[in-house]
């Protein structure tokens, strides 16, 4: 009985003075200043009989002021750190039992929300967390760092284009999306035609353009008319199709294409109409020139005559055809692609063509008609 009576003397003086109420500030000031009345020195010498705490606090305060004022007849003493059960003893007067019994509602009330929580814990399945989200931004935190912090700027599509493959669309970034069966580097050649409006060209594609000369006899002073394709273009076909236009007046026309050194290739003989197609196979690779000379009244007129350039164009190479078409198969046949590396290869004619059905999709895309003109203004 003895012994349980040391260790119930033991527990509770464990837990009065961890969870007692310890004296403000204000009020220890005031107790060494001596401007306490006689019932709040009373209590506060009470308490500090059983609070260790306070009693250092106190007598450090004493020490730090140096001097105290106190009441005539009162003697300010601090007592010596005493047992938690002799204090009790002294501390259980009439003026202090409403100290005593705030402390001690306090500590049945932490006793009841320990009691609680345990008694929750156990009755209660353990809910798993779910992970915390990761942190979408790769900027550490303005805290950590000290910077201030990053704001995030949603990447702008500036370009959209309706095609035959589908939508293809450009970010402010750079971001290229609906043409990813191609490789990098084709896809960096179109992404700048977009970002530039403009095509790429060969550097040679102004020896096909021409300059002003006399191809075959001097000019004529009858009435004009003008070749118009193939000129001064690439041509995907080893057979290509020529096309002029009508001379009033004339029925009979004839279509000659000749080698750089001006040696005849091939000629069409009389025709009735402003088209027709070679009757022989070109070379891979060759550039030609041709001329369409009409009757009329008896009497030929050729065209392109000085000071009207030469009309010139180059069969496109085996290796450029073969490339073109395995594009062409990755691209979905897009227009833009299309146009993008027929313009490249010096392929004007299809080039132009596509680009036209591309402003047809996109009436009003800007890049669209840009990029058309581009090509356009290459021989004009």
């Amino acid at each position: 009985m003895n012994q349980s009576w040391q260790n119930f003397k033991a527990d509770l003086e464990s837990i009065g003075e961890a969870d007692l109420t310890h004296l403000q500030y204000e009020e220890m000031a005031a107790y060494v200043d001596g401007k306490c009345d006689d019932v709040e020195r009373e209590i506060i010498d009470s308490h500090i009989s059983i609070c260790n705490f306070c009693a250092d606090e106190l007598r450090d305060l004493k020490e730090f002021s140096g001097t105290v004022i106190i009441p005539k007849n009162v003697e300010v003493a601090l007592p010596a750190k005493v047992s938690f059960w002799q204090g009790v003893t002294s501390f259980w007067s009439p003026a202090s039992k409403r100290f005593w019994i705030a402390g001690l509602s306090f500590a049945a009330l932490l006793i009841i929300g320990i009691s609680v929580v345990l008694i929750s814990k156990h009755s209660k399945p353990d809910v798993a967390l779910a992970p915390p989200l990761p942190n979408k931004s790769d900027n550490p935190p303005a805290a950590a760092t000290g910077a201030p912090p990053t704001v995030s700027i949603p990447d702008q599509i500036v370009a959209t284009l309706k095609d035959n493959s589908g939508e293809i669309t450009l970010s402010q970034s750079g971001g290229l999306n609906g043409l990813e069966n191609l490789s990098e580097s084709e896809r960096q050649i179109v992404k700048d035609a977009l970002q530039t409006e403009k095509v790429s060209l060969p550097s040679d594609i102004k020896t096909l353009i021409g300059k002003a000369g006399t191809l075959m006899g001097e000019p004529d002073s009858g009435p004009a008319f003008k070749v118009l394709r193939p000129l001064g273009t690439v041509v995907q076909t080893d057979r290509p199709s020529f096309q002029w236009q009508k001379l009033e007046g004339s029925t009979i026309y004839t279509i000659t294409i000749f080698d750089p050194n001006f040696n005849k290739v091939a000629d069409s003989g009389p025709l009735q109409t402003t088209t027709w197609r070679s009757n022989v196979s070109l070379k891979s690779g060759a550039t030609y020139l041709w001329q369409v000379t009409a009757v009329k009244d008896g009497k030929e007129i050729t065209v392109p005559a000085a000071p009207a350039p030469e009309a010139k164009f180059r069969v496109v190479s085996r290796s450029v055809s073969e490339e073109l078409n395995q594009i062409k198969q990755q691209s979905g046949s897009s227009h833009l692609v299309m146009g993008t590396f027929y313009a490249k290869n010096g392929l004007l004619d299809d080039a132009e063509k596509e680009f036209q059905a591309l402003v047809a999709a996109n009436p009003d895309s800007a890049v669209a008609k840009k990029l058309l003109s581009s090509v356009r203004g290459v021989r004009h």
